[in-house]
């Protein structure tokens, strides 16, 4: 007997946008919105070298300006705080929001100026004065990884922080069977959004319950926790009751938010530190990943792919805030639309002196993606086989479906043919190549390219989930979202390399990197 159709109210079905109204008439509410009485601000002096052994901070001059009520050096934020997590075991790489001991990126902050106004601090920032052993700057990925590169963190002993190697299946033996193994080496190079709205953030101390509070524009879940545990509070509040302003995933400002609690803290006023569009691009953290890919693919003489070896050198930046997810994630989706039944994925994450990366515009996956179409586009070439066939033939069939990837990920459904089929015919292929061939004639250049990708959302580390919850009055409440420090269920029993993250072993590369949140042995602190 057939089941009855059953008719839903809002399962699939269009929402409308209810915040769109307010936005189009101006009044939506944003972090330099936020003004509190007494509020004082931030500015920050900067270092104007790439890498250097800090020497001295003198900050005399900027405390008997005009309008400062204090300034913060390196030494303060140290015994005031503990260092900001990162997404690796590193130790002996502390991170901290103001430069400690070396300068390790140009525009790196050396001290922050408390100030009636941000005009009065930036003026103070100026007459701060540093003393410094310059030393060789660490810029290209690939020379950091040498054994006479210069070193960041000489504690920690070397640039890489990051070293590891995934194996599923037999990569060597398919590769010695293939018909042909080629090489190729492709380089996805840094890059950044410029959001409308520059990353800020407000804190205060509230005098009647002694509680942090604070306003960020930030895209930070779980922060609270965090910030307990860094600043040795007992409790505090993170708020995130403003507009995000565009971000894609660049506003972190996990140091922008701790100079701000800590400027709160000693001044015991209300403290705003809203980024200039220099220091957004130069220093906020925010940049996405720069990776270089080493790709040895094997084939079958009609293009069926057998094997795939990515080997990557990630470029980290100058301390490991939430990079390392970036180089990671693609493992829940290594093949993307592709049916490759071998596949080795690993490599390196190198520290070099410029800014922190954070998991931006896909967290790591798009540049994946960029290297698997280039490959098959490569492939293509090498064999004289159509770049549309080539993938028509190694494509996962619809029929497949679940299907189960090398690495244990499961797509859980698609029919990526049928979207090829359907780019073709919305694109008008045939009236394309006589445009292109029209436009060549002329002396201009058109290019058609194809490209399929897959784009694991949240990542394997960040399981999604939903919560209900159901109020005296019967009013319903579903919040949709991901836990930030959960683990990956699914066993991926990696073949690990000699300098292996301890934890990783049956488990997910991802779920290896989220252990991070900082601990501290120090007694609370009273925030009176």
């Amino acid at each position: 007997m057939a089941q009855p159709q059953t008719e839903f109210r809002w399962i699939g079905k269009p929402m409308p946008v209810i915040e769109d109204r307010r936005f189009v008439r101006g009044r939506g509410r944003y972090i330099n919105d936020l003004e509190l009485p007494g509020m004082h601000h931030i500015a920050v002096a900067t270092a104007p070298v790439a890498h250097a052994r800090l020497i001295s901070v003198d900050v005399e001059a900027a405390r008997r300006a005009p309008g400062v009520i204090a300034v913060l050096t390196g030494q303060d934020v140290v015994r005031m705080m503990e260092p900001i997590p990162q997404e690796l075991p590193i130790p002996n790489v502390r991170w901290y929001p103001l430069a400690v001991d070396k300068i390790r990126v140009a525009g790196e902050w050396t001290a922050a100026i408390v100030a009636t106004s941000r005009a009065l601090a930036e003026d103070a920032a100026e007459l701060v004065r540093i003393e410094y052993e310059e030393l060789p700057p660490v810029v290209d990925p690939e020379e950091a990884l040498k054994p006479d590169a210069p070193v960041l963190h000489e504690a920690h002993g070397s640039n890489v922080v990051w070293n590891e190697t995934y194996t599923w299946g037999d990569v060597d033996g398919a590769m010695a069977a293939a018909d042909h193994v080629f090489t190729y080496r492709w380089r996805w190079h840094r890059h950044s959004g410029v959001p409308i709205e520059t990353f800020g953030a407000v804190a205060a101390v509230e005098p009647s319950t002694n509680m942090l509070d604070i306003w960020a524009s930030h895209q930070n879940p779980g922060i609270q926790e965090e910030f307990m545990n860094v600043l040795r509070v007992p409790a505090c509040r993170v708020h995130m009751d403003v507009d995000v302003g565009g971000s894609y995933g660049s506003k972190r400002g996990r140091k922008q938010m701790y100079l701000t609690a800590l400027a709160a803290m000693v001044t015991g006023k209300p403290c705003k530190f809203i980024e200039d569009r220099l220091e957004n691009m130069v220093s906020s953290d925010g940049h996405g990943p720069d990776r270089i890919f080493n790709v040895k693919v094997g084939v079958s003489g009609d293009g069926i792919l057998q094997a795939l070896d990515v080997q990557v050198i990630e470029d980290l930046g100058a301390y490991c805030g939430r990079g390392p997810r970036q180089i990671t994630k693609p493992t829940a989706a290594v093949v993307g639309p592709y049916r490759i039944p071998a596949v080795r994925y690993g490599g390196y994450g190198v520290l070099t002196c410029k800014t922190n990366q954070v998991p931006f515009r896909g967290a790591g996956q798009s540049p994946h993606n960029f290297m698997l179409e280039r490959t098959i586009d490569s492939v293509a070439r090498e064999l004289g086989i159509d770049r549309v066939e080539i993938r028509r033939r190694n494509y996962i069939e619809k029929d497949q479906f679940p299907y189960t990837i090398p690495s244990g990920a499961v797509y859980d459904s698609g029919d990526y043919q049928g979207a090829l089929q359907m780019a073709l015919e919305k694109a008008g292929l045939e009236t394309l190549f006589r445009e292109q061939e029209e436009a060549r004639r002329a002396g201009r250049l058109f290019g058609i390219g194809f490209g399929g990708a897959i784009e694991p959302s949240g990542g394997i580390a960040d399981p999604e989930g939903a919560r209900i919850q159901v109020d005296p009055r019967g009013h319903v409440f579903v919040t949709i979202g991901f836990q930030s420090s959960a683990r990956a269920t699914r066993a991926w029993s990696p073949r690990s390399s000699a300098k292996s993250l301890e934890s990783s072993r049956g488990t997910s590369p991802c779920s290896a990197l989220t252990g991070w949140a900082a601990s501290s042995a120090a007694p609370p602190r009273d925030l009176g």
